[in-house]
């Protein structure tokens, strides 16, 4: 009998994988939308699983095909209802003894889904969104920017950052790890090593600041529409010039306090 303590599920192009705890285990053809589920009860061709508190609604003979490679067995079309609850019949077949799990068998695209909430879910401390995040599939070896009390960043550490305003904040640039870690989150920390994240990664934290160096304003010329109301009532419009107060806000970036770490210097 096995020990599971999550099962979880990633709908990937259509396809629900499948995976206890750290165990890859299969894939089954799911309907994902209004008009496949309706098509598939009419055709009677469906039907629901409870996958650990997940319902999806599956092909018949594609969860028979998994729940027979699982089990070992012969379970025919008709009795496949009996296995509507997947835990009960994962926890008495035979678990897959490869090393595949579940981010090695979904798309490159969904990895990096799953990585973004991830990343979010550590920089929030959301610990159980997180770790169910890695039993999903998220890659788990990326870097990216935690930006302390901002949202995360996946390109650089001056994303989504207005270019005229002032910013001070921290910055750790490092995987998922190094950053669960640097939070405190031993919990999260764990579930990465239990699930293969690379745990001699080194990152780099900094301060991060954008100071305000000038203000500039002047006066511009620039097309402006006039209307008019005629005698008549009815209004008329014409392009002419007028002048226009802009006002440009220059900037710096600065960082300072640049150090590297790894987990065991954190």
């Amino acid at each position: 009998m096995n020990i599971i303590e999550h099962i979880y599920t990633t709908v990937d192009h259509g396809i629900t994988h499948v995976a206890a705890d750290n165990k890859y285990i299969g894939s089954v053809n799911t309907y994902n939308n209004f008009f496949t589920r309706f098509f598939a009860w009419v055709s009677k061709s469906s039907m629901q699983v409870n996958f650990d508190g997940k319902t999806r609604i599956v092909n018949k003979v594609s969860y028979l095909n998994l729940v027979n490679t699982l089990t070992g067995t012969d379970v025919k079309i008709q009795n496949i209802k009996d296995h509507i609850l997947f835990r009960k019949t994962v926890k008495n077949g035979n678990l897959l003894t490869s090393k595949s799990t579940m981010r090695d068998n979904i798309s490159e695209k969904s990895r990096y889904k799953l990585f973004k909430k991830l990343a979010r879910a550590i920089s929030l401390g959301e610990t159980q969104k997180a770790c169910q995040m890695i039993g999903k599939g998220a890659a788990l070896d990326r870097a990216y920017y935690d930006r302390g009390y901002k949202y995360p960043s996946f390109n650089h550490d001056t994303d989504s950052l207005s270019s005229e305003s002032r910013y001070n904040f921290s910055v750790t640039r490092g995987t998922p790890i190094l950053t669960a870690a640097k939070r405190s989150q031993t919990t999260v920390v764990a579930k990465l090593s239990e699930f293969g994240a690379n745990t001699n990664a080194t990152g780099r934290k900094y301060i991060f600041e954008r100071i305000i160096t000038g203000v500039d304003r002047r006066l511009e010329v620039v097309p402006k529409y006039r209307t008019v109301r005629r005698r008549d009532g009815r209004l008329d419009g014409n392009w002419g010039i007028g002048l226009e107060t802009r006002t440009t806000v220059n900037t710096q970036d600065i960082r300072t306090n640049n150090t590297y770490f790894d987990l065991r210097t954190i």
